[in-house]
């Protein structure tokens, strides 16, 4: 599956970023300096797309772990007040693996007041595995 790379958001008041990036793991940055609340889900309510050929590509997710339990995630909102920076750790390797050299994209659903729905609009920073 693929998505259309204009259809990520670019608000300059709203930025997603990845810091200490392993081919496990990643520090997700989100700061709002608009002057409303924003809304996103939790930690683990995003999506890693990969690169291949100039073309992103949804990366597979595992819907069990190893010895056989579903995985799912808590549909939790999480809101961030203007002005303010939320940043947590986040392990995707028992959602992705250990994920190969290559450029991918680190996708995130935030509802700013100028999204056009409820779901809010995909924010996207990118990220290479050497």
């Amino acid at each position: 599956m693929t998505r259309n790379v204009s259809a990520m958001s670019e608000h300059a008041e709203v930025t997603l970023a990845l810091k200490d990036v392993t081919p496990i793991s990643a520090t997700v940055t989100i700061y709002n300096g608009s002057a409303a609340d924003i809304s996103y889900g939790s930690q683990y309510k995003f999506i890693l797309e990969k690169q291949t050929d100039g073309i992103w590509y949804v990366c597979e997710r595992a819907t069990r772990t190893a010895d056989g339990c579903h995985i799912t995630a808590t549909d939790v909102e999480c809101v961030l007040e203007s002005g303010l920076t939320d940043e947590y750790e986040i392990s995707w390797d028992f959602l992705y693996g250990n994920l190969p050299a290559g450029k991918y994209r680190f996708i995130k659903e935030i509802e700013t007041a100028a999204s056009p729905s409820s779901t809010g609009d995909p924010f996207a920073t990118e990220f290479e595995i050497k």
